[in-house]
């Protein structure tokens, strides 16, 4: 397999769906590593929300 093709497996989920199960097993492992999140790490990920917070807020007058 060439390497535009092995890169192009890795960046494009279509293309790499498209190879065949030998082709798949065949490329080398992605260098940016796990381009897929399980459950529990997909969980962690906050993507962007701030956390709200149920404690008073207070200020020099109050609390």
């Amino acid at each position: 397999m060439s390497q535009e093709n092995i890169i192009r497996a890795w960046k494009d989920a279509d293309f790499r769906y498209s190879l065949s199960e030998t082709e798949r097993a065949l490329l080398p492992e992605n260098p940016a590593g796990s381009i897929e999140l399980t459950d529990t790490e997909l969980a962690k990920v906050a993507g962007g929300i701030i956390p709200i917070s149920y404690e008073p807020i207070c200020s020099f007058e109050t609390c």
